[in-house]
């Protein structure tokens, strides 16, 4: 009797890991030189795209020079260009080669950003529960995505109304107030939310739907959705709630210092890049305030 035939995919691109042993080498490489996780997979993803355009997995340094021509000519923000700059340097680096690009000066002025209309037509266009409670931390804690992705249980102090944050940018650690409504909301989501413990012990404060951390990527895609149904075209992805957070602050009259400690930005300058944007409300209480 003759058998069936079994039909099976056998796909290099059906697995979900990278075949590519040099990127793996790459990040350990990263890792062992005390890069954060987060640095690890954005300069690996970069590395991927330039090895996928050199078409070569160990493409000379004369490649790297001729790539990063390619990105000044079709107008990459200088930021881009310095990141990738910064990743093929560990890359050659980690091969024995020293290679070295000029810093481009970045404009550190922040181009987008929303306003409170804005977040409450994104919150008004959210029926997760979840996802609701996601976005109203991450606005009123001004989380990086890292931050929120990174939470476990025990970070979240809903009676003393703090928030830890371990080993942020820098790997510095942290408190951060929780606004009062934004801790009823979280208080009623931990009623309805499983308990997720992960293979490490930890169990993440947001869990994914397959019982996972959330990763970056995810949530961006979350965040996008979200800001596309509620009509907004301002690109960016969950920063924007942060950097929303910080100018309004401003604007209700809060001073730079604490908004820095919020941000937890190490130097103040960085913290100043906001101040451009509340120039209207400065005005308003220019003229309200400054009278004989």
């Amino acid at each position: 009797m003759a058998r069936a035939r079994v039909h099976t995919n056998w796909s290099k691109s059906q697995l979900k890991v990278d075949l590519n042993p040099i990127l793996k080498k790459y990040e350990d490489y990263l890792r062992y030189n005390g890069y954060r996780e987060s640095s690890v997979l954005r300069y690996s993803h970069l590395v991927k795209i330039y090895i996928k355009k050199a078409n070569s997995i160990t493409p000379n340094s004369e490649c790297a020079f001729k790539f990063r021509e390619g990105l000044l000519k079709s107008n990459f923000r200088s930021s881009t260009i310095n990141l990738y700059g910064a990743a093929l340097k560990q890359f050659y680096r980690m091969q024995g080669e020293d290679i070295s690009f000029p810093f481009l000066p970045v404009d550190n002025k922040l181009s987008y950003y929303l306003s409170s209309d804005d977040i409450i037509k994104i919150l008004s266009v959210i029926k997760n529960l979840k996802h609701y409670c996601m976005i109203c931390l991450s606005f009123y804690c001004l989380l990086r995505a890292s931050d929120l992705v990174n939470l476990d249980d025990n970070d979240v102090d809903l009676k003393n109304l703090n928030l830890r944050i371990r080993g942020g940018k820098g790997g510095k650690d942290a408190i951060i107030p929780i606004n009062p409504d934004c801790a009823d909301l979280l208080r009623q989501y931990l009623e309805i939310r499983p308990k997720v413990v992960l293979e490490d012990g930890s169990i993440p404060f947001f869990p994914t739907d397959y019982y996972n951390r959330w990763e970056r990527r995810d949530l961006y895609r979350m965040f996008v959705g979200y800001k596309r149904k509620a009509g907004i075209s301002i690109p960016g992805g969950t920063h924007l709630l942060r950097h929303a957070g910080a100018t309004i602050l401003l604007k209700n009259g809060a001073d730079l210092l604490t908004v820095k400690t919020l941000l937890r930005h190490a130097s103040i300058s960085t913290t100043e890049r906001y101040l451009h944007l509340t120039q209207e409300s400065i005005r308003q209480k220019y003229e309200k305030y400054l009278v004989l």
